[in-house]
């Protein structure tokens, strides 16, 4: 039966996937992390497991506290791996009856180790489109500890459901490619600096985004800079960014498109997110930051 087999080979790829992180965890500092925000200012402190008393540590050892930081989160992943392991051989008990077609030849790989039992699984509360929609250990622990987000920027995980739209094809503008010079995360060529600052933004919060998607209502298409998965509040929102004020030309082509999604429907400071810059007023990486705090706060530190 080909559905026996598939999971058979996922139990042992999973079984496979545990000793790994187990391997990289015994790797990393025993120690473990907890943090205090006082004035708005997160300050990182060490414990040793089973005593009470806390070290600070300082923003030189940063380095450090992001070995304590990712023991939490490859725990957390390894228990994502475990029930995952744990659902292949129920499924494999109950289906063939033999044990040993449920992964036990993986040695008795992933079996609990000190993670103490594993935390009730609960359907996301406003954190995916889905209603259905489960989210990983490791996605409720970024949601619980944003301190996370600040020493793992490169860790952050990409909810299920965020991973599956991001994979939805779709077809970008072809307006003007020769303006398209500028490369943002991912490869993806912008028009703009600020385009790429405003990605790096999103990406750095953990925020599903596409570039250039359409926008299509009443057989008429738009192309907002960007439309963005707010997975808080279930819908998408649209950031056009106004990056020629001083232009009279590029006024007139953005009266024309902004008027069309208003059209839409859309709310200027709701569901349409505008930022602009002059010659005078540049736009920087910290605007960018600043404005993706403003509207997604929830999903920032």
């Amino acid at each position: 039966m080909r559905i026996i087999r598939t999971i058979s080979l996922l139990s042992l790829k999973t079984a496979g996937n545990i000793e790994k992180l187990q391997k990289r965890i015994e790797k990393l500092p025993k120690e473990r992390l907890t943090y205090s925000t006082r004035r708005g200012r997160v300050y990182w402190y060490m414990y040793e497991p089973g005593k009470r008393r806390k070290t600070y540590i300082s923003r030189k050892r940063r380095s450090y506290a992001g070995k304590l930081a990712l023991r939490y989160v490859l725990e957390a992943r390894l228990e994502d791996q475990q029930r995952l392991l744990d659902g292949c051989r129920a499924f494999l008990m109950k289906t063939v009856g033999n044990k040993d077609n449920a992964g036990d030849d993986a040695a008795g790989i992933g079996k609990s180790s000190d993670l103490g039992k594993p935390s009730n699984r609960e359907k996301p509360s406003g954190n995916s489109l889905n209603g259905n929609e489960w989210i990983s250990t490791e996605e409720r622990l970024f949601l619980n500890r944003p301190v996370l987000k600040e020493l793992l920027p490169d860790v952050i995980p990409v909810s299920a459901y965020a991973k599956t739209w991001l994979a939805e094809p779709f077809k970008s503008s072809d307006a003007h490619p020769e303006n398209l010079r500028h490369r943002g995360p991912g490869g993806v060529m912008m028009r703009s600096k600020s385009e790429v600052m405003i990605a790096s933004a999103l990406r750095d919060a953990g925020i599903a985004y596409r570039y250039e998607c359409p926008l299509t209502m009443n057989g008429f298409t738009v192309y907002p800079d960007f439309t963005i998965l707010d997975e808080q509040n279930h819908c998408l929102v649209y950031w056009e960014h106004l990056g020629l004020l001083d232009s009279s030309q590029y006024v007139d082509i953005v009266v024309s498109k902004l008027s069309s999604m208003l059209r839409f429907g859309l709310k200027p400071g709701l569901d349409l997110i505008l930022t602009s810059e002059t010659a005078k007023q540049p736009f920087e990486m910290e605007d960018a930051v600043e404005a993706v705090r403003h509207y997604f706060g929830s999903k920032e530190a």
